[in-house]
């Protein structure tokens, strides 16, 4: 028995019907090949046949659906890095007070994106460290021309023997210390890399009663009283040169902000208004008596022998 001819079918009714329902298959030209391909199915499964007409279809480039990058998480502390490199006068009286303790052959642990290192580099030689590659990568690409200056990843929770090949004479860590859970463990391994008379210096965070949400944010362990790093520093093995509260000013800023009203870093507006604060203030604070501060600095050397002086003054 012959097979009765497929019905013809017409397309352009289909099309029109479809559309009034999904009015998305109009909304290009590139629409038009999958309009064809759906009115194809539709036409079989209405006349429930097992073959349709043939066309005469040009093949169709394969375009790959690429799912979407996921940005990568917040991350608060490079957000306040960043600011930071913009708060020229605030990292030039980091500096400032470092420079005297300063070697030539600087190894700087914690140096994130760059903010202090290109100051260091005036003095000689600088190994510029992070735990972050992220950090040291901005770092590279901030400073990588600067004559003298390399960079190197490392873990703070293994020991730092590798970096003994460098040979320091100084070992800066600015706003580091509180970042480890151990820190007794790394000044102990700071003490063991450095030759006799060579020199640590540190900034750190004061006043554990104003540690708040942004501590929290910033993924720091502890806030430091200064009899506290004094100890922890002598422990090590270090004769203390300098220890001082600094930046009486800021106190204020991080309570509001910190324990007040519980954000999470420092808005940038506040830092670049402090910024210019700070260049008129520094060179009064450094004759007043610092009773408190937002910040402990603390400079300490690797003694010839082993007669420490463990006298707080």
């Amino acid at each position: 028995m012959a097979e009765k001819p497929v019905e013809e079918v017409n397309f352009t009714a289909y099309y029109q019907n479809i559309v009034s329902v999904h009015p998305e298959f109009q909304l290009s030209q590139s629409c038009y090949d999958a309009r064809d391909s759906l009115l194809d199915d539709i036409c079989l499964s209405h006349k429930g046949k097992s073959q349709m007409a043939k066309k005469n279809k040009s093949p169709q480039p394969r375009v790959d659906i690429i799912p979407p990058v996921s940005a990568p998480p917040w991350d608060g502390q490079r957000e306040t890095l960043d600011d930071l490199a913009s708060a020229v006068n605030y990292n030039r009286w980091i500096y400032q007070i470092l420079r005297p303790y300063i070697g030539q052959r600087i190894l700087e642990i914690g140096c994130g994106t760059g903010n202090i290192t290109g100051f260091l580099a005036q003095h000689g030689r600088v190994l510029a460290t992070d735990v972050n590659h992220r950090y040291l990568e901005s770092a590279r690409n901030r400073l990588g021309q600067t004559k003298g200056v390399a960079f190197q990843k490392i873990d703070l929770d293994q020991p730092l023997t590798r970096l003994r090949s460098f040979r320091p004479d100084s070992i800066i860590c600015v706003n580091v210390l509180e970042h480890i859970a151990d820190d007794r463990k790394v000044l102990a391994e700071c003490f063991r890399l450095l030759p006799p008379g060579g020199r640590m210096m540190f900034f750190v965070p004061a006043l554990p009663a104003l540690f708040g949400s942004m501590d929290q944010s910033y993924g720091h362990f502890r806030r430091y009283y200064r009899k506290e790093l004094f100890e922890k520093m002598v422990q090590a093995g270090f004769r203390v040169e300098y220890c001082r509260y600094l930046n009486l000013l800021g106190i204020p800023g991080w309570w509001l902000n910190g324990k007040i009203l519980r954000r999470k870093i420092i808005p940038k507006s506040q830092m670049l208004l402090y910024d210019r604060i700070v260049r008129f203030s520094q060179h009064v604070e450094k004759y007043l008596p610092k009773p408190i501060g937002l910040s402990l600095f603390c400079a300490a050397v690797k003694p010839p022998d082993s007669s420490l002086s463990r006298r707080l003054s």
